[in-house]
């Protein structure tokens, strides 16, 4: 990753990308850093983190191959529905 692409803002689709990475602590330092920048100046993704945390809380865990079984129409329209609740910000 380059200095250029750690130091911009994160967007939200791209921490979509990352959550399950986060969560099971598997990003380098830097993409976590990136992260928590992100978190704490945006309350819809600090609403999906938690809402991950939950669903991991009631069903034991998510790992990528749960998210790799989502039917690709299943994945686009919660990226729609995520974009629609909180911008492509």
């Amino acid at each position: 990753m380059s200095w250029w692409s750690r130091r911009r803002p994160m967007r939200c689709d791209a921490f979509v990308e990352l959550v399950t990475e986060y969560l099971d602590d598997a990003l380098s330092d830097d993409d976590r850093a990136r992260i928590e920048r992100h978190l704490r100046g945006c309350d819809g993704c600090t609403r999906v983190l938690a809402e991950w945390r939950e669903v991991i809380r009631i069903t034991g865990h998510i790992d990528d191959a749960d998210v790799d079984r989502l039917d690709d129409g299943v994945r686009g329209q919660l990226m729609a529905a995520f974009v629609a609740a909180h911008g492509s910000t």
